[in-house]
């Protein structure tokens, strides 16, 4: 399942807080990857999930060039 998929089920919209991991890193800020209403995230793969106990959806995903983000018109690879 891909993060835009994830993003479509009830556990998603229904979790209080998200929380998303990239290659088992520390959180990130998704809004910090949308591009013109477009998330660079929604095409990689979800490698795992859980349900905190305070309602928060903690996810985890995959990217294969992860440590080239911050090079221009960068676009996240899954696998």
């Amino acid at each position: 399942m891909t993060y835009g998929e994830l993003k479509e089920t009830e556990t998603y919209i229904n979790a209080k807080d998200i929380e998303i991991n990239v290659n088992m890193e520390e959180s990130i800020d998704e809004e910090y990857f949308y591009v013109d209403e477009f998330c660079l995230l929604d095409d990689l793969q979800v490698i795992g999930t859980a349900n905190m106990a305070d309602g928060t959806l903690h996810i985890d995903l995959i990217c294969t060039n992860w440590n080239k983000r911050f090079e221009p018109d960068w676009i996240p690879e899954s696998r």
